[in-house]
């Protein structure tokens, strides 16, 4: 009897050991249209350098990654709510910043000065400084106002008409090559995407890299979301792998070449 109670207590525990091993990990993601980092092939699929990156983390991690298409104060919330892991790209802002745990910094985010062809002068001037005292005009995303960069911009002396800002990159586009300004700072990996596809709003630019500055990027999640401290962790871990064996380098070429310009 004690030897058949003992076979069905191994069974037991084999089982239950089992369970736990083959238990499904689960990465829920959320993402946005964000060329060259986020957006969508023509299949319908995402892709891009955080699209890719995080399936590589997954992989990593042996972990299924289920990316969730959904707009950005919404993905917040899902977050806050624990119906999301993990956000691309970006901190929260205007919310309770004590509920959201970073990872590590895994890409750069440069922002880029281009300039027509046809107007060399303004990336002459060493500095954004100089391009408002000189009395150019140029324009960047309303979205990136909170850069340290552009808060100081902001309020220099003679920034008064001088800065432009507007919802997206293609209304600065058209303004820049239709001389309303003289160069517009955005997001370079935007440019990378646009110049993929040959849209002519991109043709006759030129990126000026040191008028052209970064931020650093983490993904976030939350305290609130299941396992949240657990699976920043268990990223940085597999950040660290991709970093050190060269697989972010070959995203960021593939993605956004225009990263290696910008210091």
């Amino acid at each position: 009897m004690k030897f058949l109670l003992g076979i069905a207590l191994f069974f037991s525990i084999a089982s239950s050991a089992n369970a736990e091993s083959t238990e499904k990990c689960e990465l829920k993601v959320g993402w946005m249209e964000r060329p060259s980092y986020q957006y969508k092939k023509r299949s319908g699929q995402p892709t891009g350098f955080d699209i890719e990156y995080v399936k590589l983390i997954g992989k990593e991690l042996g972990c299924e990654v289920n990316f969730r298409y959904i707009p950005w104060m919404r993905q917040i919330k899902e977050l806050a709510d624990g119906k999301l892991d993990l956000l691309l790209g970006t901190v929260p802002s205007g919310a309770d910043l004590g509920v959201y745990v970073l990872t590590d910094v895994y890409r750069k985010d440069p922002m880029g000065f281009y300039r027509l062809k046809s107007n060399p002068s303004v990336g002459e001037l060493k500095s954004l400084t100089e391009v408002v005292r000189a009395g150019f005009r140029f324009g960047f995303n309303f979205h990136d106002i909170r850069t340290p960069e552009m808060e100081k911009l902001r309020v220099s002396p003679g920034a008064d008409g001088k800065v432009m800002t507007q919802k997206n990159a293609k209304g600065l586009l058209r303004n820049l090559n239709q001389k309303h300004i003289d160069g517009v700072i955005l997001h370079s990996a935007e440019v990378d995407y646009l110049k993929s596809i040959n849209d002519p709003l991109v043709k006759d630019i030129v990126l000026v890299p040191h008028l052209s500055f970064h931020k650093s990027v983490a993904m976030v999640s939350a305290t609130t979301a299941d396992r949240g401290l657990e699976i920043v962790n268990k990223v940085n871990s597999a950040i660290k792998v991709l970093k050190e064996n060269g697989s972010q380098e070959k995203l960021v070429k593939k993605f956004a070449p225009s990263h290696a310009l910008i210091k």
